[in-house]
C-alpha cells in the first residue's frame, strides 16, 4: 500500500511538472517579451546612467607614546577603550560645523545654472551672511575685462569686484579669479542655504571603524572614509577637505588641551617652588646644628624607600584629583587609584614605624631629606611634564595622520552583472506571471490540458470547430463522425452497467457546463438527433430554464407551466419534431426555476414520459451561473460535461467538479467542444499539443471500437 502511495505521488509530482512546464510553453511569447523587455531596462541603465564610484580615504588614530608606569601620571583623557574613542572620533568627523566648513569649503552649496560656467570661473570664496530661514537665493554674476558685479534675481548690485581680490561688505564675502573678458559675460547661480544641505552630505559620507589596537591603555586604530559620487574629481576634493578639516579640529583641540595642561603645571611650579626652596633651608640649618649627627646606610636606605613611596602617593593625589572631575565615586578607575593609595600608605606606616625606632636626632633628619627629596623629584616630574606639553603645542601634529589621500576604490555602477541579473529576475517574474495566469486565466486550448491539471474524467469525445452553424450535420462529415463516436461512448458506458432494468429503461442524460456558451445545446440537440436516427425514441428536454433556446431551432415556442401540466402520453405528437425525436421547450414565467424541479408534478411527469422514450438528453443551465443543474444531476442515469476549446479555464472545470461532488454525483464523462488547433505557439502543438489531441482524438474517438486509427 506504501509503494502503491509512493508511486502516485510521484506520478501526481511529474504531472504537476509537466503541466507547469507546458503552460510556460503556451505562454513562450509572452514569457520571451518579458524577458527581453527585462534585458533591454538593464542594458538601457547601463549605457544611460552616469557610472557612480566609490571614492575612498584611510586615516590612523595613534595614541601619545607612554608607558604603564604606576609611578608616573596617567593620562586621564584616555581611559575609556578605544571602540569608544574610535566611535567618537567617528562622531566629531560628521559634525555639524565640519561638515558646514566641508559644504563652504568647496562651495557645495552653489550650483551653476549652466554648468559649463563652472570651468570658466574659479571661486576661492563666496559667502552670503544672512539669517538661517531661507532656502536658496538667485545671483547673477556679470563679469567683464578684469571686474565683475554680483547682482541679485531683480539684476540690483551687491557688491563689486575685481579679478584675484578679497572683497567683503555687509552681506556678502567673495573672492573669484576668471580670465580676462573683452565681452559681457553674465552667469547665473543658485545659492543654496548649507544649513539644508548639513544631513545630504552627512548621510554621503560613510565612515567605518576598521578596529584596533585592543590594549585597554591605547586608543590606536584605523577609520576608512568613502563617498559615493558620479563626479570622482569632485568625490576626491570632499574627501580630503573633510579629512583636513578633521585633523586641524583635532590639532586644534590637542593644542588647547596642552595650553590648558601648561597652565596648570605653572599654578603648581609656582606653589611648589616656594616649598622647595623653603624645605632646602629647612636642612640646611639642621645640618648646621647637628654637625656630630652620623648617618649610616640604614638610615639612607629608608631615606630612599620613603621618598619614593612620597612621591608615588603624591602623584596618585594628582589623579584622583583629577578622576574626580571625570568620574563618578563607583567609576572602577577612580576605586582602583584610591586602591592604590591606601597601598601605598600601608607600605608608608610600615617604614614609619621603623623610623619612630630611630633616635630623634636621625629622625627629624630623615623627616626633612625626605619631604626635600619628594618636593624634588615632584618639581622635576612637573617641569618634564611642562616640557612635554610645550612640544605637544608647538608641533602641530595631533594623533590623526592620513594614511592614504582618496582614491577611486571600485566602481558601483551600472554594472555589466546588473543587466544580467534584471534579465534573469525578468525571466524568472515571466516564469511566475506565465504559471499563474495558465492556473487562473488562461483558457483551455487542448484536451490533454484537462489530465494535467488532475481532471481525469473520461473524455467521450472532441467536437472540432464549425464554421457554418446553419450547415445541417449531415452535411459535415467531421462533425457528424465526432457525433457518431460520442454516441457509441455513451451507448458503451450504458452496456457497461451491471443494472439488465437499466439497460431496458429509459436512460436520462444531463448534459450541463461550467458557464454559458459553451455550446451545450448545440451538442446536446446533435446527440439527440443522432440517437433518434438510429431508432431510439429521444426527447430533448431543455431544461435551462433561464436562458435557454432549443425551441428557437425548431421553430417551436417555449411553453407554461399549464402546458408542461397538460403533457401526456395521449398529447405526445404535440412534442414531437421529428421522427423519433421530441423536444420539451423550456417552461417560461416561472418565478422559482429550483421549485419547479423539485416538485412531485415535475417528478411525476418525468416518470410518466419514461414509459415512451429510450433516452431523455436533459439540457440544463450552466453549473456555475446556478443551482437547477445540481438538483437534476441527482436523479439522472448520466452526467456529462461540456468543455469549450478557448472558452473555459481550467479552474472552471475544477469548481464545476467540486460543486457536483459536494452533491455525491460526478461527471461521467467530458465533451471537449469547437477544437481547434491553434496556430504561432513556436512548435507547442507540434511538439506536444497536436500529438496529445491525437493521443486522445484517436483513443476516445476510434481505436476502442474500429482498432484502427483514422485521419480526422
Amino acid at each position: 500500500m506504501t509503494q502503491e502511495s509512493a508511486y502516485n505521488d510521484e506520478e501526481s509530482f511529474e504531472l504537476n511538472l509537466g503541466r507547469y512546464f507546458r503552460i510556460i510553453l503556451l505562454q513562450s511569447k509572452m514569457v520571451f517579451a518579458i524577458t527581453l523587455a527585462g534585458f533591454i531596462i538593464g542594458i538601457s541603465n547601463y549605457l544611460l546612467t552616469p557610472k557612480t564610484y566609490q571614492i575612498s580615504s584611510l586615516l590612523q588614530i595613534h595614541s601619545p607614546n607612554q608607558s604603564f608606569d604606576p609611578r608616573q601620571s596617567f593620562n586621564l583623557d584616555f581611559f575609556n577603550a578605544p571602540e569608544t574613542n574610535l566611535s567618537n572620533l567617528v562622531t566629531l568627523y560628521s559634525s555639524r560645523s565640519n561638515i558646514l566648513d566641508l559644504i563652504m569649503g568647496l562651495n557645495l552649496n552653489l550650483k551653476f545654472v549652466n554648468p559649463d560656467d563652472r570651468e570658466f570661473l574659479d571661486i576661492k570664496t563666496f559667502l552670503f551672511k544672512k539669517d538661517e530661514n531661507y532656502i536658496q537665493q538667485i545671483f547673477y554674476l556679470n563679469i567683464q575685462n578684469n571686474s565683475f558685479n554680483l547682482l541679485d534675481d531683480k539684476k540690483n548690485i551687491l557688491i563689486e569686484g575685481v579679478n584675484g581680490e578679497y572683497k567683503e561688505n555687509d552681506h556678502f564675502k567673495i573672492q573669484l579669479n576668471f580670465p580676462n573678458l573683452s565681452s559681457e559675460k553674465l552667469i547665473e547661480l543658485n545659492y543654496r542655504n548649507p544649513s539644508n544641505l548639513y544631513n545630504s552630505y552627512k548621510n554621503k559620507i560613510k565612515i567605518d571603524n576598521l578596529g584596533g589596537n585592543r590594549n585597554y591603555w591605547s586608543q590606536e586604530g584605523l577609520i576608512e572614509i568613502s563617498l559615493i559620487t558620479n563626479d570622482t574629481f569632485e568625490g576626491k576634493s570632499i574627501v580630503n577637505l573633510a579629512n583636513e578639516i578633521f585633523i586641524k579640529d583635532n590639532i586644534k583641540v590637542e593644542t588647547e588641551k596642552a595650553r590648558a595642561s601648561m597652565l596648570f603645571i605653572d599654578s603648581q611650579l609656582e606653589s611648589l617652588e616656594e616649598v622647595l626652596n623653603l624645605r632646602k633651608l629647612e636642612l640646611k640649618d639642621f645640618k648646621q646644628e647637628n654637625k656630630s649627627l652620623n648617618v649610616n646606610l640604614e638610615v639612607q636606605s629608608i631615606i630612599k624607600t620613603i621618598s619614593d613611596i612620597e612621591r608615588e602617593i603624591n602623584l596618585v593625589d594628582l589623579e584622583i584629583s583629577q578622576a574626580e572631575m571625570n568620574f563618578t565615586k563607583d567609576n572602577p578607575l577612580y576605586l582602583n587609584l584610591k586602591t592604590q593609595k591606601e597601598a601605598l600608605e600601608l607600605q608608608k606606616n610600615s617604614i614609619e614605624q621603623k623610623i619612630k625606632k630611630l633616635p630623634i636626632a636621625q629622625q627629624e633628619y630623615v623627616d626633612l631629606f625626605t619631604n626635600l627629596e619628594v618636593s624634588e623629584q615632584l618639581y622635576s616630574e612637573l617641569i618634564n611634564r611642562r616640557l612635554n606639553f610645550s612640544l605637544m603645542e608647538a608641533s602641530s601634529i595631533g594623533n590623526i595622520r592620513v594614511v592614504d589621500q582618496a582614491f577611486v576604490k571600485n566602481l558601483v555602477g551600472p554594472r555589466m552583472f546588473s543587466v544580467i541579473l534584471l534579465s534573469v529576475f525578468a525571466f524568472a517574474l515571466s516564469i511566475l506571471i506565465a504559471i499563474f495566469r495558465g492556473i487562473f486565466f488562461i483558457k483551455i486550448s487542448n484536451p490533454a490540458e484537462l489530465k494535467d491539471a488532475a481532471i481525469n474524467d473520461k473524455i467521450l469525445g472532441v467536437i472540432p470547430h464549425i464554421e457554418n452553424l446553419d450547415k445541417p450535420a449531415e452535411e459535415n462529415i467531421s462533425l457528424q463522425q465526432s457525433i457518431e463516436t460520442l454516441i457509441l461512448n455513451i451507448e458503451t458506458i450504458f452496456s457497461a452497467t451491471p443494472n439488465t432494468e437499466q439497460i431496458d429503461s429509459c436512460k436520462k442524460i444531463v448534459i450541463s457546463s461550467p458557464t454559458p456558451q459553451n455550446g451545450k445545446s448545440l451538442v446536446s440537440r446533435h446527440i439527440a438527433e443522432g440517437m433518434s436516427s438510429i431508432g431510439n425514441k429521444v426527447l430533448l428536454i431543455d431544461a435551462d430554464l433561464k436562458r435557454g433556446g432549443q425551441h428557437n431551432f425548431f421553430n417551436k415556442e417555449s411553453i407554461d407551466k399549464d402546458d408542461f401540466l397538460n403533457i401526456s402520453l395521449d398529447k405526445i405528437e404535440n412534442l414531437k419534431v421529428k421522427n423519433n425525436f421530441y423536444l420539451m421547450p423550456r417552461l417560461k414565467k416561472l418565478k422559482n426555476t429550483f421549485e419547479h424541479l423539485y416538485s412531485d408534478q415535475f417528478l411525476e411527469k418525468i416518470k410518466e414520459l419514461e414509459t415512451f422514450f429510450d433516452y431523455m438528453i436533459i439540457d440544463t443551465a450552466p453549473v456555475l451561473s446556478v443551482s437547477d443543474t445540481g438538483l437534476l444531476m441527482t436523479f439522472s442515469d448520466m452526467n456529462i460535461l461540456n468543455v469549450r476549446h478557448q472558452i473555459n479555464k481550467i479552474s472552471e472545470i475544477s469548481q464545476t467538479k467540486k460543486i457536483i461532488e459536494q452533491i455525491g454525483r460526478d461527471f461521467d464523462g467530458i465533451i471537449y467542444n469547437d477544437y481547434s488547433k491553434p496556430k504561432g505557439f513556436y512548435g507547442y502543438y507540434d511538439l506536444y499539443g497536436d500529438y496529445s489531441y491525437k493521443y486522445y482524438a484517436e483513443k476516445y474517438l476510434y481505436d476502442d471500437y474500429y482498432h484502427k486509427k483514422d485521419d480526422y
